[in-house]
């Protein structure tokens, strides 16, 4: 309808018109035909709308008398319709409450059945394929079986074979399980190897051992030289630890003997495992770079064996020169691979002999001490009784070859027991004497006879107020074969135990500068100065 109908319609109406919305079109077309009027036929329109409407009016109450038991028909029907809407309508929002209900539980339902589904899709699938299944399932049976019965390269096999399983299907529950337990055998498979490092194996074994170490992929390179030097090293402590300690002899001996053939055998296996390396000394000990690693445990077996060297001397071997021997030999095999280290043992057994020298004449000194508290001159008849032997004898100054001890100590029981403990302590010298001790033995024995002088003045000075006249000559006898028969012996002893020629060459110089540079010599002057008043005087001047 265009914009003049609407003006048309609001000067007819004031208000809004009655079913405009509802007869829009047919509004449109009466508005049409009233514009096609004369004015003769608008004024008679009007008059013909209310005799039209009077007449649908009439017809309608004719129609409503007609037909009012229909009508008040329709009306009961109709508030009965409503009745049974509002009832419907009642029952409608009864029945959406629970229907909540029930969708959520329809949906809990239809996702249980969906999971139903699917874990019988899975039984389905799983039935099909029990023997494949079946087969992962015995997996770590079967690499814990290869384990146990020795067959490493198939255990092997299996765990890379899971392995690579296990990256393919992660998301699966039972592969999980199966590598889980395959990690378990793997790490068993791997201590087992490293448990048979510590044991003795030939090269050809720890070949074997060792290339199954490195399939595993668990270690490094340094880390591979660690273990094998860490396990060995614990399988050679072992060994020692088992030798008997009862003698030291015996076990000085059997530990040389173990740790020179077993350090040369993980020193072989060590090459062959690492042939890239070089295997020598280092002088950077304390590095952890793989070419240090062997140097620094070769060195740390060095110096444990060197302090077992040192323990087992001083709780005393049998024989010195045969353990200096051993270990000589011991230290020169190792000089062809540059690990000298004969320089340290003899060191040690310098330290041990001259330690075992001094305790000897410690004890000797400490026995002197005590005979002389109980000592008392001997009476004439016994002196003259040795004097009668000694005249039986070739008369004249003994030579200086001559190493039998003088007869004159027989008279004094301390002086002959303090001869013995000196000859004792060279003799146990001599056997193994080190020319480099010939300064601390002589400063020993020196300082040895100038605490005996200074024990026989002790004695004049406690006993010279109650000597007799024979007591006084027996006493200057004792001083006199104490004094130019017991300490010119020792001095002979000495230089046999370290002859002057030897100590000659060794020094490269003559035997003339030697003597004048009082070498291997004790002071005589130094030792008999606490009893050189005491001296008879024509002794004193011999000396």
């Amino acid at each position: 309808m265009d914009y003049e109908s609407d003006r048309v319609l609001k000067l007819i109406f004031s208000n809004d018109v009655p079913g405009y919305d509802r007869d829009k079109d047919e509004i449109s077309l009466y508005l049409t035909k009233l514009g096609n009027y004369k004015i003769g036929q608008l004024k008679k329109e009007e008059n013909r709308l209310e005799d039209e409407n009077k007449l649908i009016e009439d017809q309608t109450l004719d129609l409503a008398v007609l037909n009012y038991r229909t009508i008040i028909q329709t009306s009961d029907c109709s508030k009965k319709i409503y009745a049974g809407f509002v009832k419907t309508e009642n029952r409608v929002e009864n029945l959406l409450q629970p229907l909540s209900v029930l969708e959520e539980k329809c949906q809990r339902f239809l996702e249980s059945t969906a999971d139903i589904n699917s874990k019988k899709n899975l039984n389905l699938s799983t039935s099909k394929n029990y023997k494949k299944v079946l087969e992962i399932l015995e997996i770590p049976q079967l690499m814990e079986y290869y384990i146990n019965e020795g067959h490493y390269e198939e255990a092997l096999e299996l765990a890379s074979y899971v392995q690579k399983l296990g990256t393919k299907h992660s998301e699966i529950g039972v592969i999980k399980g199966v590598v889980l337990a395959v990690e378990k055998n793997w790490h068993s498979l791997l201590i087992k190897f490293l448990d048979e490092l510590k044991t003795d194996l030939q090269l050809p074994k720890c070949l074997q051992v060792f290339g199954h170490l490195r399939r595993m992929q668990a270690f490094g390179s340094n880390e591979l030289k660690l273990i094998f030097l860490h396990t060995r090293d614990t399988w050679l402590n072992n060994l020692l630890s088992s030798i008997p300690k009862d003698d030291a002899q015996n076990h000085l001996t059997k530990t040389i003997e173990v740790t020179r053939i077993n350090v040369f055998n993980i020193m072989t296996q060590y090459k062959a495992l690492f042939p890239n390396e070089d295997v020598g000394v280092s002088s950077n000990f304390g590095s952890c770079e793989g070419k240090k690693l062997f140097n620094t445990w070769l060195n740390k077996k060095i110096e444990t064996f060197l302090n077992t060297l040192e323990e087992d001397l001083n709780r005393g071997v049998s024989s010195l020169d045969t353990a200096l021997g051993q270990c000589m030999y011991f230290g020169g095999s190792f000089s062809r691979i540059g690990v000298d280290f004969r320089a340290l043992v003899v060191s040690i057994f310098v330290r041990v002999i001259t330690k075992n020298f001094v305790d000897k004449i410690i004890n000797v000194n400490t026995n002197f001490d005590y005979d002389m508290k109980n000592f008392t001159l001997v009476n004439s008849s016994t002196i003259t009784l040795h004097q009668k032997i000694r005249s039986t004898l070739v008369m004249g100054e003994v030579n200086a070859t001559d190493l039998s001890p003088p007869e004159s100590l027989l008279d004094y029981t301390p002086l002959a027991i303090l001869c013995n403990g000196y000859l004792s302590a060279l003799s146990e010298l001599m056997l193994c004497a080190p020319i480099s001790l010939v300064f601390d033995v002589v400063n020993t024995l020196e300082r040895s006879l100038e605490r005996v002088s200074h024990g026989i003045y002790q004695l004049y000075k406690r006993e010279k107020q109650v000597f007799s006249a024979i007591q006084r000559e027996n006493f200057i006898k004792f001083l006199s074969s104490f004094a130019y028969d017991l300490c010119p012996y020792i001095q002979r002893c000495l230089q046999a135990v370290f002859p002057q020629q030897v100590l000659a060459n060794h020094l490269g110089i003559t035997l003339l500068e030697l003597q004048n540079e009082r070498i291997s010599f004790m002071n005589q002057n130094s030792i008999l100065d606490p009893i050189k008043n005491l001296l008879p005087e024509r002794l004193s001047s011999k000396n």
